[in-house]
């Protein structure tokens, strides 16, 4: 079962807020922006994501098995970082919160 590690709230283009773990609680303000790929059809992430100046993720736009609900995946990773967290971004009502559960590997 995935859990909530982060809100978020859509501001124009870019979604703002934070992740609420016990190691990355101090990131503070994180910024998940449109990331501007060099052709449409390239493997580049959709999204950067940044805490204060540094980058500290990238993500790319899904779409869920079904078709009707998109989502953003994220991997977030720093080099104090045991491991890279895999997330996705989804929409709840006027919000969007970040879910994370852990891997089988």
């Amino acid at each position: 079962m995935a859990m909530q590690i982060g809100t978020f709230y859509n501001n124009g283009e870019r979604f703002e807020g934070s992740i609420e773990t016990r190691k990355l609680d101090d990131l503070g303000a994180v910024i998940i922006d449109p990331y501007e790929k060099s052709s449409p059809d390239s493997s580049e992430p959709d999204y950067i994501v940044r805490s204060g100046r540094y980058q500290i993720g990238r993500g790319w736009k899904q779409t869920t098995k079904d078709g009707q609900r998109e989502y953003i995946n994220l991997i977030i990773d720093d080099p104090h970082m045991d491991q890279a967290i895999r997330a996705r971004l989804v929409q709840q009502g006027g919000k969007h919160i970040l879910l994370w559960e852990r891997s089988d590997d």
